[in-house]
C-alpha cells in the first residue's frame, strides 16, 4: 500500500508536468494561424506563378518585337538597295545603246580600213584613174588614192578601239547581269521577309493578346518597357523571399504541432500511468482492508478451532485406550497422521481384498461349471479334428513327396529368383558382349584407319629418309671438298649431332665471344696504329716551339672547356634524374587520381548528368517500381489478366497479358474499359504509396465508368466498396445510371432554367 501510494504521487506529479508542457505547446501552436498561412502561401504561390508566366510572356513578346524591328530595318534596307539597283539598271540601260553604237561604228571603221588595206584592193586602187568610174562600184570619186591608203598603225588603233568598245560593252552587260541578280535576290529576300513578318505579326498579336489577358498586365502598364524585366526579377525575388518566410513559419508551425503531439502523447501516457497507479493504489487499499478483515476472522476462527480440537482430542482418547498417544502426536503430528493414515489404508485395502476374493470365488465356481461343459464339447470336437487332421496330414505328406522330386526340393521363390537372376545375367552378358563387339568394331575401324595412316606415313618417311640420306651424302661431299684438312664422314657427323641444344648454345656463345674478342682486338690494334702514326707525325714535325706551346695551350683550353661541359652535363643529368623522379611521383599521383576519377566517372556514367536528369530518372524508376507493386496488387483484384511492368531504363509502362502467355503489350493497345481499370489501379497504388507518409482518406474518380461493361463495372464497384470498407471516403462523378443502385449516398446536380442548377441529396445521406 505504501509503494502504491508513492507511485501514485509520482504519476500525479508527472501528469501535472505533462499537462503544463501540453498547455505551453497548445499556447505556442495557437499563435499560428493555419488558414492565414495557407492563404498567404496560396497568394504568394499564385503571385509567383503569375510573375513567372508574365516573365515568360514578356520575354517572348520582347523577342518578337525585337525580331519585328530587325525585320522592318532589313526590309527598309533591302528596299533601298532594290531602288539603288533599279537606278543602276536604268543608267546601265541608258548607257548600253551608246556603247553598242560605238562598238558597231568602230567595227565598221575597222572593216573599212581592213578592206582598204587588202592586196586586191591595192591592185585595184593602182589601176584607178581620176574621174574614171570604178570597175567595182562605178564611183568616180576615189577617196583612197595610192598615197592615202590606211597604215598598219591606223589599223592597230582601230583594232584597239574596237577592243575597248567591246570590253566596255561587256563590262556594261556584266554589271547589268550582276545588278539584275542582286535585284532578284533582294526581291526574293523581300518576299521572304513579308512572309516572316506576316507570321511574326500573327505570333506577336497572339503574344500581345496573351500579355493583355495576363493579370499583371495592368500593373506593368505604368512601368517602362526597358524596366519591366528588372521589375519582374525583383518581384520574383521578393515573392521567393515571402515564400521562404512562409515556409519558415510553416516549419515552425509543424514543429509546434509536433511538440504539441509529443506533449499530448506524453500527457496521455502520464494519464495512463496515473490511472494505473490510482487503480493499483485502490487495489492495494482494498487488499489491505480485506487482509485486515481476514486477519480478524482468522483469529476468531483460531479460537473456535482450538475449542473444537480439545473436544475431538477428548473423543479420540477412547480409540487409543491402553497407551498415551498425545505426546507422540504433539511431538510429530505429521508422522503420527501418516502412520494412522497408513493403518487405515491397510485395513481398507484388506477389507476390499477380502470382498474381492469372495466375489472371485463365486465367479470361479460358475466358471468351473461352464468349463466342465465346454471340456466335454471340446473332447468331441478333438476326436473329429484328429480324424480330419489325419486325412489332411496324409495328403500333405503325399504332396510333399511329389514336391521333393521337383527342383531338388527347393522353394518356388528361390527357383523363380534364380531363374530371374539367370535371365538378367544372360541379358547383361549379352549386352556386354554386344558392347564389346561394338567397341571392338569401332576399335578395329580406328586401328585400320590408323594403320593405313601409319603405312602412308611410313612410306613418306622412307622416301623422305632416302631424300635426306642423299642430301646428307651431298652435304658431306661438299663439306669435305671445302675443308680437305678436316674430313667428315657419317659416324663423325652422328657423333657431333649427339650433342644437345645446350652444348650447341654454349659453343655458339664461346665462338661469338672469341669473334667479338678478335673484333675488339683488331679495332684496338687499328686505333693504336693510328695513334702511333699520329704521334710519329707529331714527333717528326718541324713546327717551332711557340707553335707547339700554342697548340698545347689551345688543347688545355679545349680540355678545360670539355671539363666544364662535362660538369654541366653531369649537373644536367642530375637535374634530369630529379625531374624523372618527380615525374615518376607525379605519374603515381596521376594514376591514383585517375583511379578516383574513373570511379567518379563510372558514377557519372551510371547516375550522373549536368542537369541531374539521369539521377532523377534513376530515383524515379525505384519509386515507379514501388508504385507498380501497389498498382498490380489492386489490378489483380480488378483484372487478373493484366500486370503492369516498367520498360527497362525508362519511365515508360508496358502491359503483360497473362492470359496470352505473358505477352508484352503497349498500354495504347488496351480498350477504353481496360485503360480505365489500369488507371484506377495506378490511382489506388499512388494512394497506397502516399499513405506511407500522409494518410489518404478520400478518393475522387471523375467519369470513365461509361466505357465499362456490366461485369467490369461490377468488379470496379466491388473494389471501391472494399476501399470504403477500409475507412476511406470514395467519391464518384459519373452519368452511368446503373451505378445509382450501388451508391447509396448521392449528390445529384439537376439542371434548371435560366442557366441555373440545383443540388439534391438522397434520403440515405440526409438520414
Amino acid at each position: 500500500l505504501d509503494r502504491a501510494t508513492e507511485q501514485c504521487a509520482k504519476a500525479e506529479t508527472a501528469l501535472h508536468a505533462a499537462e503544463s508542457r501540453l498547455q505551453a505547446a497548445l499556447a505556442e501552436l495557437a499563435g499560428f494561424d493555419t488558414e492565414t498561412l495557407a492563404v498567404r502561401r496560396q497568394t504568394a504561390q499564385t503571385r509567383a506563378d503569375q510573375l513567372s508566366e508574365a516573365g515568360r510572356l514578356w520575354t517572348t513578346l520582347s523577342a518578337a518585337q525585337t525580331q519585328q524591328r530587325k525585320l522592318e530595318e532589313e526590309s527598309r534596307t533591302l528596299q533601298e538597295q532594290v531602288a539603288q539597283t533599279e537606278a543602276a539598271l536604268h543608267q546601265l540601260g541608258a548607257d548600253k545603246p551608246a556603247a553598242t553604237a560605238r562598238l558597231e561604228q568602230a567595227e565598221k571603221s575597222l572593216k573599212t580600213a581592213e578592206a582598204a588595206s587588202a592586196k586586191s584592193v591595192e591592185t585595184l586602187r593602182a589601176s584607178l584613174e581620176p574621174d574614171s568610174p570604178c570597175p567595182v562600184c562605178g564611183a568616180t570619186d576615189h577617196p583612197y588614192s595610192t598615197g592615202d591608203a590606211p597604215s598598219r598603225a591606223m589599223l592597230a588603233a582601230l583594232k584597239a578601239d574596237v577592243g575597248e568598245c567591246r570590253k566596255a560593252l561587256e563590262v556594261l552587260v556584266a554589271r547589268e547581269s550582276a545588278q539584275q541578280t542582286r535585284r532578284d535576290h533582294h526581291r526574293q529576300r523581300l518576299s521572304e521577309l513579308v512572309k516572316e513578318q506576316e507570321t511574326l505579326t500573327t505570333a506577336l498579336e497572339r503574344d500581345r493578346a496573351a500579355w493583355n489577358a495576363h493579370p499583371l498586365a495592368p500593373e506593368l502598364t505604368a512601368i517602362a518597357s526597358a524596366d519591366r524585366s528588372g521589375w519582374l526579377t525583383d518581384q520574383q525575388q521578393q515573392v521567393r523571399n515571402d515564400l521562404a518566410t512562409i515556409v519558415q513559419q510553416e516549419n515552425a508551425q509543424r514543429q509546434a504541432a509536433q511538440q504539441r503531439d509529443a506533449a499530448q502523447k506524453t500527457r496521455d501516457q502520464a494519464q495512463k500511468q496515473h490511472s494505473a497507479a490510482q487503480n493499483t493504489l485502490n487495489a492495494a487499499q482494498a487488499t489491505f482492508e480485506r487482509t485486515t478483515q481476514n486477519l480478524q476472522t482468522a483469529r476468531e476462527r483460531q479460537t473456535d478451532l482450538a475449542r473444537q480440537l480439545a473436544e475431538r482430542l477428548d473423543a479420540l482418547d477412547a480409540a487409543f485406550s491402553g497407551h498415551d498417544w498425545r505426546p507422540r502426536w504433539q511431538a510429530d503430528p505429521a508422522r503420527f497422521h501418516d502412520q494412522r493414515r497408513q493403518k487405515v489404508t491397510q485395513w481398507n485395502e484388506r477389507t476390499q481384498q477380502a470382498e474381492q476374493w469372495r466375489q472371485r470365488l463365486g465367479e470361479m465356481e460358475i466358471e468351473i461349471s461352464g468349463l466342465n461343459a465346454t471340456v466335454a464339447d471340446k473332447t468331441a470336437q478333438l476326436g473329429r479334428a484328429s480324424d480330419d487332421f489325419k486325412h489332411v496330414d496324409d495328403a500333405l505328406r503325399d504332396k510333399r513327396q511329389r514336391r521333393q522330386t521337383l527342383f531338388d526340393g527347393r522353394a518356388v521363390t528361390d527357383v523363380e529368383a534364380q531363374l530371374a537372376k539367370a535371365i538378367e545375367d544372360a541379358r547383361r552378358a549379352l549386352q556386354q558382349q554386344e558392347d564389346v563387339a561394338r567397341n571392338a568394331g569401332q576399335t578395329q575401324a580406328s586401328a585400320e584407319a590408323v594403320l593405313k595412316q601409319a603405312r602412308n606415313a611410313l612410306t613418306g618417311s622412307e622416301q623422305a629418309a632416302k631424300q635426306v640420306d642423299a642430301a646428307l651424302q651431298q652435304w658431306l661431299a661438299d663439306y669435305n671438298a671445302r675443308h680437305p684438312t678436316a674430313l667428315l664422314d657419317t659416324p663423325a657427323l652422328r657423333a657431333l649431332l649427339v650433342h644437345d641444344g645446350t652444348w650447341l648454345k654454349r659453343e655458339r656463345e664461346a665462338l661469338k665471344a672469341l669473334a667479338d674478342a678478335v673484333s675488339r682486338a683488331e679495332t684496338i690494334l687499328k686505333e693504336r696504329r693510328k695513334q702511333q702514326e699520329d704521334h710519329e707525325r707529331q714527333r717528326t714535325s718541324l713546327d717551332a716551339v711557340e707553335t707547339v706551346r700554342d697548340a698545347q695551350q689551345k688543347i688545355l683550353a679545349d680540355l678545360t672547356a670539355a671539363r666544364s661541359r662535362a660538369t654541366e652535363a653531369e649537373l644536367n643529368v642530375r637535374q634530369d634524374d630529379e625531374r624523372r623522379a618527380k615525374t615518376a611521383s607525379l605519374q603515381t599521383d596521376i594514376l591514383q587520381q585517375e583511379a578516383k576519377t574513373r570511379l567518379w566517372g563510372q558514377l557519372n556514367e551510371l547516375i550522373g548528368s549536368a542537369d541531374g536528369k539521369k539521377f532523377r530518372n534513376h530515383a524515379q524508376q525505384f519509386t515507379l517500381d514501388v508504385l507498380l507493386g501497389y498498382a498490380n496488387r489492386h489490378l489483380n483484384d480488378l483484372s487478373r489478366r493484366y500486370r503492369l511492368e516498367r520498360v527497362k531504363e525508362t519511365l515508360a509502362l508496358m502491359v503483360v497479358d497473362q492470359d496470352m502467355g505473358d505477352e508484352i503489350r503497349s498500354v495504347h493497345s488496351l480498350s477504353g474499359g481496360e485503360s480505365f481499370l489500369v488507371s484506377l489501379a495506378l490511382a489506388l497504388g499512388l494512394a497506397s504509396l502516399s499513405s506511407n507518409r500522409v494518410r489518404v482518406e478520400s478518393l475522387f474518380i471523375d467519369e470513365g465508368f461509361g466505357s465499362l461493361d456490366a461485369d467490369t463495372l461490377r468488379v470496379a464497384m466491388d473494389a471501391l466498396d472494399n476501399l470504403q470498407a477500409q475507412g476511406r471516403k470514395v467519391g464518384v462523378i459519373s452519368h452511368v445510371q446503373d451505378m445509382t443502385e450501388r451508391i447509396g449516398v448521392q449528390i445529384q446536380v439537376r439542371r434548371q432554367s435560366g442557366g441555373q442548377s440545383r443540388i439534391e441529396v438522397t434520403p440515405q445521406a440526409r438520414g
